[in-house]
């Protein structure tokens, strides 16, 4: 008995999930935060890139009494607006693996606790300075670099800024990074 496969009975393919560079004239931030919540602390970080992938900059703090992972990454979200601001930043995109601040943010869902609203709020009318600005949802497979950071940050309770060079601990993730978008 001879049988055929058809198009649906193919396996599917799986697409490779990676960092994706901004639109040319942007810069993107990715964020992320680490919460421990046996020691109350959150480590955040931010990665700031350019459109051919090359590191422009990062940030790392950490703090002390946030109520929630939601509540960290709401601060780490926060904190990258006011950083493009403070680097005076005309085109971003912000990407973070929290599915609810995009929501928030372009949905104008209310996916986010009432407690992390007002940090939202005032990210929202910050992002009003910005010729342009986006915000998105990514996978934390396509934001590897700042969730590695955070974790860092948080285990070793340090905060520092970047702007030449990048930490050690992640330049080979970059590279790899870096060498996918040109696959």
């Amino acid at each position: 008995m001879k049988t055929s496969m058809s198009f649906s009975e193919q396996p599917p393919t799986t697409r490779t999930l990676h960092w994706n560079p901004p639109k040319f004239s942007f810069l993107k931030v990715n964020c992320d935060a680490s919460y421990d919540l046996s020691s109350g602390l959150t480590g955040i970080a931010l990665v700031l890139r350019d459109h051919a992938g090359t590191w422009r900059g990062g940030l790392v703090k950490c703090y002390a009494g946030k109520a929630s992972s939601e509540a960290a990454k709401c601060l780490a979200f926060s904190h990258s607006v006011r950083w493009c601001v403070e680097l005076q930043l005309p085109r971003i995109m912000l990407e973070m693996d929290l599915k609810g601040i995009d929501s928030y943010i372009n949905k104008a869902s209310h996916t986010i606790s009432w407690e992390n609203e007002v940090i939202l709020l005032d990210a929202i009318e910050t992002l009003t300075k910005f010729q342009a600005w986006e915000v998105s949802f990514v996978p934390r497979k396509c934001n590897k670099i700042v969730d590695t950071l955070a974790k860092y940050i948080n285990r070793f309770r340090i905060s520092k800024i970047w702007l030449d060079d990048p930490p050690s601990n992640v330049e080979a993730q970059l590279l790899s990074e870096k060498l996918q978008i040109h696959d």
